[in-house]
Protein backbone atom coordinates (compact mmCIF):
# COMPACT_ATOMS: atom_id res chain seq x y z
CA UNK A 1 0.00 0.00 0.00
CA UNK A 2 0.98 3.65 -0.29
CA UNK A 3 1.35 3.89 3.47
CA UNK A 4 3.76 0.94 3.63
CA UNK A 5 5.86 2.29 0.76
CA UNK A 6 6.01 5.70 2.44
CA UNK A 7 7.03 4.08 5.74
CA UNK A 8 9.85 2.14 4.11
CA UNK A 9 10.98 5.09 1.95
CA UNK A 10 11.19 7.33 5.00
CA UNK A 11 13.40 4.79 6.77
CA UNK A 12 15.59 4.35 3.68
CA UNK A 13 15.97 8.10 3.24
CA UNK A 14 16.84 8.61 6.91
CA UNK A 15 19.54 5.93 6.94
CA UNK A 16 21.18 6.95 3.66
CA UNK A 17 20.21 10.56 2.92
CA UNK A 18 20.97 11.78 -0.59
CA UNK A 19 22.27 15.28 -1.26
CA UNK A 20 22.53 17.38 -4.42
CA UNK A 21 25.94 15.90 -5.18
CA UNK A 22 24.78 12.29 -4.88
CA UNK A 23 23.93 9.98 -7.76
CA UNK A 24 21.94 6.79 -7.25
CA UNK A 25 22.59 3.88 -9.60
CA UNK A 26 19.23 2.40 -10.63
CA UNK A 27 19.42 -1.03 -12.27
CA UNK A 28 16.57 -3.19 -10.94
CA UNK A 29 13.63 -4.34 -13.06
CA UNK A 30 10.26 -2.86 -11.99
CA UNK A 31 9.02 -6.34 -10.96
CA UNK A 32 11.94 -6.83 -8.55
CA UNK A 33 11.44 -5.97 -4.87
CA UNK A 34 14.50 -3.67 -4.85
CA UNK A 35 12.91 -1.39 -7.47
CA UNK A 36 10.80 0.70 -5.02
CA UNK A 37 13.82 0.91 -2.70
CA UNK A 38 15.73 2.53 -5.57
CA UNK A 39 13.18 4.86 -7.11
CA UNK A 40 11.23 6.27 -4.16
CA UNK A 41 14.18 7.61 -2.10
CA UNK A 42 15.34 9.36 -5.27
CA UNK A 43 11.91 10.99 -5.65
CA UNK A 44 11.93 11.76 -1.93
CA UNK A 45 15.12 13.84 -2.21
CA UNK A 46 14.96 14.85 -5.87
CA UNK A 47 18.44 13.41 -6.36
CA UNK A 48 19.84 12.65 -9.84
CA UNK A 49 19.72 9.03 -11.02
CA UNK A 50 21.90 6.86 -13.22
CA UNK A 51 19.56 4.55 -15.19
CA UNK A 52 21.37 1.41 -16.29
CA UNK A 53 18.60 -1.16 -16.59
CA UNK A 54 18.53 -4.58 -14.93
CA UNK A 55 20.86 -6.05 -17.59
CA UNK A 56 23.78 -4.32 -15.90
CA UNK A 57 23.47 -6.73 -12.98
CA UNK A 58 24.48 -9.56 -15.30
CA UNK A 59 27.76 -7.88 -16.24
CA UNK A 60 29.62 -6.83 -13.06
CA UNK A 61 32.56 -5.35 -14.99
CA UNK A 62 30.23 -3.10 -17.03
CA UNK A 63 28.29 -2.13 -13.91
CA UNK A 64 31.46 -1.05 -12.07
CA UNK A 65 32.74 0.82 -15.13
CA UNK A 66 29.50 2.79 -15.56
CA UNK A 67 29.25 3.61 -11.86
CA UNK A 68 32.81 4.95 -11.92
CA UNK A 69 32.29 6.83 -15.17
CA UNK A 70 29.30 8.78 -13.84
CA UNK A 71 30.30 8.90 -10.18
CA UNK A 72 27.50 6.88 -8.54
CA UNK A 73 27.37 7.33 -4.76
CA UNK A 74 24.60 4.87 -3.83
CA UNK A 75 23.58 1.45 -5.15
CA UNK A 76 21.30 -1.40 -4.08
CA UNK A 77 22.36 -4.98 -4.88
CA UNK A 78 22.13 -8.59 -3.80
CA UNK A 79 25.09 -10.13 -2.00
CA UNK A 80 26.00 -12.45 -4.89
CA UNK A 81 26.45 -9.44 -7.19
CA UNK A 82 28.74 -7.82 -4.63
CA UNK A 83 30.81 -11.02 -4.58
CA UNK A 84 31.06 -10.93 -8.38
CA UNK A 85 32.22 -7.30 -8.28
CA UNK A 86 35.07 -8.31 -5.98
CA UNK A 87 36.26 -10.68 -8.68
CA UNK A 88 36.31 -8.25 -11.64
CA UNK A 89 39.36 -6.36 -12.80
CA UNK A 90 41.67 -8.23 -10.43
CA UNK A 91 39.80 -7.36 -7.25
CA UNK A 92 37.98 -4.48 -5.56
CA UNK A 93 40.97 -2.41 -4.47
CA UNK A 94 40.91 1.16 -5.79
CA UNK A 95 37.53 0.83 -7.50
CA UNK A 96 34.28 2.75 -6.85
CA UNK A 97 36.06 5.33 -4.74
CA UNK A 98 33.06 7.70 -4.75
CA UNK A 99 30.54 5.17 -3.42
CA UNK A 100 29.04 6.30 -0.08
CA UNK A 101 26.03 4.03 0.46
CA UNK A 102 25.60 0.36 -0.38
CA UNK A 103 22.41 -1.48 0.52
CA UNK A 104 22.48 -5.25 0.26
CA UNK A 105 19.66 -7.75 0.61
CA UNK A 106 18.25 -11.00 -0.70
CA UNK A 107 20.98 -13.33 0.56
CA UNK A 108 23.10 -13.82 3.70
CA UNK A 109 26.09 -11.46 3.88
CA UNK A 110 29.41 -12.93 5.03
CA UNK A 111 31.33 -10.84 7.58
CA UNK A 112 34.51 -11.30 5.53
CA UNK A 113 32.85 -9.91 2.37
CA UNK A 114 31.47 -6.88 4.23
CA UNK A 115 34.86 -6.19 5.83
CA UNK A 116 36.73 -6.41 2.51
CA UNK A 117 34.23 -4.06 0.86
CA UNK A 118 34.35 -1.42 3.59
CA UNK A 119 38.14 -1.49 3.83
CA UNK A 120 38.53 -1.08 0.08
CA UNK A 121 36.14 1.92 -0.17
CA UNK A 122 36.95 4.55 2.51
CA UNK A 123 33.88 6.19 4.03
CA UNK A 124 31.45 3.55 2.74
CA UNK A 125 28.38 2.59 4.79
CA UNK A 126 26.61 -0.73 4.16
CA UNK A 127 23.02 -1.30 5.22
CA UNK A 128 22.33 -5.02 5.02
CA UNK A 129 18.58 -5.68 5.11
CA UNK A 130 17.07 -9.04 5.90
CA UNK A 131 13.79 -10.64 4.86
CA UNK A 132 11.80 -11.88 1.91
CA UNK A 133 9.64 -9.88 -0.50
CA UNK A 134 6.56 -10.75 1.57
CA UNK A 135 8.13 -9.00 4.56
CA UNK A 136 9.78 -6.11 2.68
CA UNK A 137 12.93 -6.47 4.82
CA UNK A 138 11.73 -6.27 8.47
CA UNK A 139 15.23 -5.89 9.97
CA UNK A 140 18.48 -4.20 9.03
CA UNK A 141 22.11 -4.07 10.17
CA UNK A 142 24.11 -0.88 9.54
CA UNK A 143 27.80 -1.53 8.91
CA UNK A 144 30.68 0.94 8.96
CA UNK A 145 34.42 0.61 9.55
CA UNK A 146 33.76 1.20 13.27
CA UNK A 147 31.18 -1.51 13.97
CA UNK A 148 32.20 -4.49 11.84
CA UNK A 149 31.72 -7.77 13.75
CA UNK A 150 35.12 -9.34 14.45
CA UNK A 151 34.26 -12.42 16.50
CA UNK A 152 33.89 -14.78 13.55
CA UNK A 153 35.25 -13.43 10.22
CA UNK A 154 33.83 -16.48 8.43
CA UNK A 155 30.39 -15.97 9.92
CA UNK A 156 27.27 -14.21 8.63
CA UNK A 157 26.30 -10.58 9.28
CA UNK A 158 23.40 -10.54 11.79
CA UNK A 159 19.94 -9.82 10.43
CA UNK A 160 20.02 -6.78 12.69
CA UNK A 161 17.32 -4.90 14.53
CA UNK A 162 13.66 -4.43 13.52
CA UNK A 163 12.82 -1.39 11.40
CA UNK A 164 10.66 1.28 13.08
CA UNK A 165 7.08 0.08 13.47
CA UNK A 166 7.95 -3.58 12.91
CA UNK A 167 7.58 -6.39 15.41
CA UNK A 168 10.00 -9.28 14.89
CA UNK A 169 9.70 -12.35 17.10
CA UNK A 170 11.62 -15.61 17.57
CA UNK A 171 9.13 -18.39 18.20
CA UNK A 172 9.25 -22.16 18.68
CA UNK A 173 6.99 -24.81 17.11
CA UNK A 174 4.26 -23.91 19.63
CA UNK A 175 4.42 -20.19 18.70
CA UNK A 176 6.00 -19.37 22.05
CA UNK A 177 9.05 -17.08 22.45
CA UNK A 178 12.33 -18.98 22.62
CA UNK A 179 14.75 -18.31 25.51
CA UNK A 180 17.47 -15.74 24.91
CA UNK A 181 20.33 -17.19 22.87
CA UNK A 182 18.39 -20.23 21.64
CA UNK A 183 17.38 -20.79 18.04
CA UNK A 184 13.85 -20.12 16.81
CA UNK A 185 11.92 -19.23 13.67
CA UNK A 186 11.66 -15.54 12.70
CA UNK A 187 8.13 -14.06 12.53
CA UNK A 188 7.26 -10.49 11.60
CA UNK A 189 4.33 -8.08 11.56
CA UNK A 190 4.05 -4.38 10.79
CA UNK A 191 4.19 -1.94 7.86
CA UNK A 192 5.22 -3.69 4.65
CA UNK A 193 4.40 -7.25 5.71
CA UNK A 194 1.94 -8.83 3.29
CA UNK A 195 -1.55 -9.59 4.70
CA UNK A 196 -1.81 -12.73 2.55
CA UNK A 197 -1.23 -14.45 -0.79
CA UNK A 198 -3.36 -14.58 -3.93
CA UNK A 199 -6.33 -16.96 -3.77
CA UNK A 200 -5.62 -17.72 -0.12
CA UNK A 201 -2.61 -19.98 -0.73
CA UNK A 202 0.05 -20.22 1.95
CA UNK A 203 -2.34 -19.54 4.82
CA UNK A 204 -0.32 -21.84 7.08
CA UNK A 205 2.44 -19.19 7.12
CA UNK A 206 0.16 -16.74 9.00
CA UNK A 207 -0.91 -16.87 12.61
CA UNK A 208 -3.06 -14.65 14.83
CA UNK A 209 -1.08 -13.81 17.97
CA UNK A 210 -1.64 -11.56 20.95
CA UNK A 211 1.04 -8.84 20.80
CA UNK A 212 0.97 -6.23 23.56
CA UNK A 213 -2.71 -6.92 24.22
CA UNK A 214 -3.74 -6.75 20.56
CA UNK A 215 -4.45 -9.70 18.23
CA UNK A 216 -2.32 -9.28 15.12
CA UNK A 217 -1.72 -11.41 12.02
CA UNK A 218 1.96 -12.38 12.01
CA UNK A 219 3.90 -13.96 9.15
CA UNK A 220 6.33 -16.86 9.48
CA UNK A 221 9.47 -16.19 7.43
CA UNK A 222 10.83 -19.75 7.48
CA UNK A 223 14.19 -18.26 8.51
CA UNK A 224 15.99 -19.36 11.66
CA UNK A 225 17.59 -16.97 14.12
CA UNK A 226 18.63 -16.30 17.68
CA UNK A 227 19.28 -13.18 19.76
CA UNK A 228 22.91 -12.28 20.44
CA UNK A 229 24.18 -10.15 23.34
CA UNK A 230 23.18 -6.93 21.52
CA UNK A 231 19.62 -8.15 20.72
CA UNK A 232 20.51 -8.60 17.06
CA UNK A 233 19.45 -11.58 14.97
CA UNK A 234 22.26 -13.81 13.71
CA UNK A 235 21.06 -15.78 10.69
CA UNK A 236 21.96 -19.52 10.77
CA UNK A 237 19.80 -20.60 7.83
CA UNK A 238 16.25 -21.55 6.87
CA UNK A 239 13.66 -23.91 8.25
CA UNK A 240 12.82 -25.16 4.74
CA UNK A 241 14.86 -25.73 1.58
CA UNK A 242 14.31 -22.92 -0.95
CA UNK A 243 15.70 -23.03 -4.49
CA UNK A 244 16.54 -19.80 -6.31
CA UNK A 245 16.30 -19.67 -10.13
CA UNK A 246 16.68 -16.39 -11.98
CA UNK A 247 16.21 -14.57 -8.66
CA UNK A 248 12.86 -16.29 -8.10
CA UNK A 249 12.66 -18.29 -4.87
CA UNK A 250 10.89 -21.64 -5.11
CA UNK A 251 9.89 -23.63 -2.08
CA UNK A 252 11.13 -27.17 -2.59
CA UNK A 253 8.54 -28.54 -0.20
CA UNK A 254 5.65 -27.05 -2.16
CA UNK A 255 6.95 -28.54 -5.42
CA UNK A 256 7.49 -31.90 -3.72
CA UNK A 257 4.09 -32.25 -2.05
CA UNK A 258 1.85 -32.90 -5.13
CA UNK A 259 3.86 -36.01 -6.08
CA UNK A 260 3.67 -37.74 -2.71
CA UNK A 261 0.00 -38.91 -2.74
CA UNK A 262 0.58 -41.09 -5.82
CA UNK A 263 0.80 -44.79 -5.19
CA UNK A 264 4.34 -46.14 -5.42
CA UNK A 265 6.02 -42.74 -4.74
CA UNK A 266 7.71 -42.79 -1.32
CA UNK A 267 9.51 -39.50 -1.91
CA UNK A 268 10.10 -36.81 -4.56
CA UNK A 269 13.07 -34.60 -3.63
CA UNK A 270 13.20 -31.37 -5.65
CA UNK A 271 16.44 -30.25 -7.28
CA UNK A 272 17.55 -27.45 -9.60
CA UNK A 273 19.50 -28.61 -12.64
CA UNK A 274 20.31 -27.91 -16.29
CA UNK A 275 19.16 -30.51 -18.81
CA UNK A 276 21.85 -29.55 -21.34
CA UNK A 277 24.68 -27.09 -21.79
CA UNK A 278 23.31 -23.58 -22.09
CA UNK A 279 19.78 -24.48 -20.99
CA UNK A 280 18.33 -22.32 -18.22
CA UNK A 281 18.15 -24.00 -14.81
CA UNK A 282 14.82 -25.53 -13.88
CA UNK A 283 13.39 -27.16 -10.79
CA UNK A 284 11.33 -30.30 -10.55
CA UNK A 285 10.77 -33.37 -8.41
CA UNK A 286 12.94 -36.43 -8.86
CA UNK A 287 10.51 -39.30 -8.42
CA UNK A 288 12.04 -42.11 -6.39
CA UNK A 289 10.32 -45.39 -7.31
CA UNK A 290 9.31 -47.64 -4.50
CA UNK A 291 11.51 -50.69 -4.24
CA UNK A 292 9.50 -53.71 -5.38
CA UNK A 293 8.70 -56.15 -2.63
CA UNK A 294 9.24 -59.79 -3.52
CA UNK A 295 6.28 -62.03 -2.67
CA UNK A 296 6.71 -65.73 -2.17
Amino acid sequence: TYGNINHRTTWEATNSPLGKNDLLCMKSAPVFVDFPCEIFPVLFFGAPTLLLGHGASRDPARLVSKMEQYGATKVVMVTSLLKAIHQVCGGRGGRLAGLRYLRTSGEPMEIRLAAETIRSIPGLSIVNTFGSSEMFNPTAFHLTAENLPTVDPDGIIPAGLPLPGRVTALLDENLLPVPWGEQGVIYSVGPGVTPGYLNGVGEDAFHDLDIAGETRRILCSGDLGRLDDLARLPYPGRQDHPIKIRRVRLEAGEARAPSLPFRGVPDAPVTARKDADGDPPRAGPDILPRTPVAHS
